[in-house]
């Protein structure tokens, strides 16, 4: 049978006496209320598209809006046509004049100091990171050239001579540096044709992994099952936690072994967030632990998926649910036995409650894995680059290549008259607008953003996706802490979905 527009749908009822009016209009959604609500300018609804039609799934209040922060530079991109120029000098005896994407220099002879400053504003660069610059260019004569701290005069930076081809300065912290480029005393001239920041060289091999949620996949036949994920490329598996252990286990973690596949357990769902999910759940972890003491060498990490943002109650608590979120880190954790690695959102860092949970569940957390669930690679890199700077923790980064629905995020606004309807016991979604009634407030729709499936996950181009991982690994191995790469959505032969 075809699925409805949206849960709650509720069937106009007629009065059974002739000419009554319909004692409700047909409701798309139902969903919660909190008193702080009926205060609120602007109502936010988010959803995903569903057979054509808008399946909302959480509410809350419009939040203020952080004004962005400045864009990651393009990692072994060229800099030189996103750089400020500024000539110095109190004699004015450099000339700069952009060509194409390089910029030429031409100094005057001259005693007094003289050169070009280039600096990134608005640009962000990475503070740990393991790079170099690289700069091409060429000059007949030899032009010093220095990375400060914008400000600064730079003097006890490093230095190298602009010559002929290829020059390289160490990589440092700075938040704003800038390129300083001097004029010698008599006349010089050069070009430079790009400026990049490079990852240094790396012989560090990391995880290539993927998440393997159904039992099937493996269950009848664990050897072929290993053979298909190592012609695949993996050699990291998070294995959702079975029902049970058995012999089939042992065969697949053998199986796996023998590949040279690290395999880890992965379990979680949002109702570990909540009590009585959680109080459910410890049993098997500690099962389970029990059963890897017994048969295994060592207790395998654990990674837990939990998700608490999806909650139906998240809108109107959503610091609930990161509370719930910490203490299921920390229960599962010591039924565990040791300190487990979770998967998060990219962008919970920028959510206050995600922040503050993530500090809270910091002592219980071994690894983390960032979904981050970008198809741009210039942006999964201005997602991830902030977790390294704030976690000592290794880092995994995670690209979605799976079916995922069409997002759908409805601005509503107060209005005397709409279709979101706001009461003393919930919140409705009508099909047709009308009027506040007494005790009601009523919110119009003011706008609607749908994110493309595109943006977020490589699904049906297998191509695209591993050209984007060939192009970002080896830049995310300057981040210390980088641990390894994750595709989610990897289905072996013969499984759908």
């Amino acid at each position: 049978m075809r699925r409805g527009p949206a849960v709650g749908i509720v069937v106009a009822a007629w009065a059974a006496a002739a000419g009554a009016a319909p004692v409700e209009e047909p409701i798309l959604w139902k969903g919660p209320a909190m008193p702080e609500w009926r205060d609120a300018d602007r109502l936010i609804l988010s959803g995903v598209l569903e057979d054509g039609h808008f399946k909302p799934s959480a509410l809350a209040p419009e939040l203020p809006t952080a004004a962005p922060g400045p864009a990651l530079i393009p990692l072994a991109g060229n800099l030189l046509p996103l750089a400020d120029i500024r000539p110095f000098g109190v004699e004015e005896r450099i000339a700069v004049e952009r060509t194409g994407e390089g910029i030429t220099l031409r100094c005057r002879p001259g005693k007094a100091p003289a050169g070009v400053v280039l600096s990134w504003p608005g640009r962000r660069f990475p503070l740990i990171y393991r790079g170099e610059w690289r700069v091409d260019g060429a000059s007949r004569q030899p032009l010093p050239m220095s990375v400060v701290l914008s400000g600064t005069d730079g003097k006890h930076r490093p230095e190298v001579m602009l010559g002929q081809g290829v020059m390289r300065l160490p990589y440092e912290p700075l938040a704003a540096p800038s390129l300083v480029i001097a004029c010698p005393p008599e006349a010089a001239s050069g070009r430079l044709h790009s400026v990049m920041i490079e990852p240094l060289k790396s012989d560090a091999i990391h995880s290539r992994g993927t998440w393997v949620w159904s039992d099937a996949a493996w269950r009848t036949d664990p050897a072929a099952f290993a053979r298909r994920a190592a012609d695949a490329g993996w050699n990291e598996l998070a294995i959702q936690l079975p029902a049970e252990p058995d012999a089939a286990v042992q065969a697949l973690i053998a199986a796996l072994a023998e590949r040279g596949i690290r395999f880890r357990f992965v379990e979680g769902a949002p109702a570990y967030a909540t009590p009585g999910g959680l109080d459910h759940a410890l049993p098997q972890f500690a099962r389970w632990r029990r059963w890897c003491e017994a048969n295994l060498v060592r207790l395998p990490m654990l990674e837990l998926d939990i998700e608490p943002y999806t909650l139906a109650s998240s809108g109107a608590d959503p610091g609930g649910g990161w509370a719930g979120w910490v203490t299921a880190i920390h229960a599962i954790s010591a039924a565990w036995g040791q300190p487990v690695a979770v998967d998060v959102p990219w962008w919970m860092t920028k959510d206050p409650g995600g922040r503050e949970a993530l500090s809270r569940a910091e002592g219980a957390i071994a690894e983390i894995v960032i979904m981050a669930y970008r198809t741009d690679p210039q942006l999964i890199l201005d997602a991830v680059e902030p977790w390294f700077a704030a976690y000592a923790r290794p880092i995994r980064i995670a690209i979605e290549s799976g079916p995922v629905a069409t997002e759908v995020t409805r601005t509503y606004q107060r209005a005397g008259r709409g279709t979101l309807r706001l009461g003393a016991t919930g919140t409705v979604l009508l099909t047709n607008a009308r009027e506040a009634g007494e005790g009601e407030v009523m919110f119009a729709m003011a706008g609607e953003q749908v994110t493309s499936p595109a943006r977020v996950s490589f699904h049906g181009s297998p191509d695209r996706a591993a050209a984007v991982e060939r192009a970002i690994a080896p830049l995310l191995q300057g981040w210390p802490r980088f641990a390894g790469f994750r595709v989610h959505g990897w289905m072996p032969e013969g499984e759908t979905k």
